[in-house]
């Protein structure tokens, strides 16, 4: 998990892609792969190729969202990396006016 509620996993999406190539094209009937895409999938004609777009059109819009959220994810990792930055260089400056402090006691 990337992060609550997302998940992007790579090689499935790879296995898919592979997958729909060996399907043939879509909604030409049932695919090469051995079993059919249900009954309007397999009669193929105008509504095989209307549901086969549907379905790309479904899965390129969750790959969008997908992508989007980590987009979102990663610009949150980065705020919050440069706000824990800040933070450390703040502790550095404190530590520093410390040995500061120190050195003029002697």
């Amino acid at each position: 998990l990337l992060f609550p509620g997302t998940v992007i996993n790579y090689s499935v999406l790879y296995n898919l892609s592979l997958l729909l190539i060996k399907l043939g094209e879509l909604g030409k009937g049932a695919g090469k792969g051995g079993g059919g895409g249900g009954a309007v999938r397999e009669a193929g004609g105008a509504f095989g190729k209307k549901q086969a777009a549907e379905e790309e059109m479904y899965f390129k819009r969750k790959e969008q969202e997908q992508l989007a959220a980590l987009r979102r994810h990663h610009k949150e990792e980065i705020d919050h990396h440069q706000k824990e930055i800040e933070r450390l260089q703040q502790e550095i400056s404190r530590h520093e006016g410390k040995i500061r402090k120190l050195k003029q006691d002697d």
